[in-house]
């Protein structure tokens, strides 16, 4: 799966949503005012650091897609 981030994360996530246009899927994520300092997530094994709610945004997005996924086998 490729994940494209449109602009950067500014501000606390306070929504995150999940939504369809045709083929494509959008994480959408509603912030209030900027804050002084951002959650980093960083994955210990690889190294992987991004912003902790982009990669809750992510994670949402990839157990959706599963969920699509084991529902269109069945």
């Amino acid at each position: 799966m490729r994940v494209h981030r449109h602009r950067r994360v500014l501000g606390t996530v306070k929504t995150i949503s999940v939504k369809r246009e045709g083929s494509r899927w959008f994480v959408v994520l509603s912030c209030d005012d900027h804050r002084v300092s951002q959650a980093e997530f960083r994955r210990t094994a690889c190294g992987h650091a991004a912003h902790a709610d982009v990669n809750a945004a992510i994670n949402i997005l990839r157990a959706g897609l599963a969920l699509r996924q084991a529902a269109e086998a069945a």
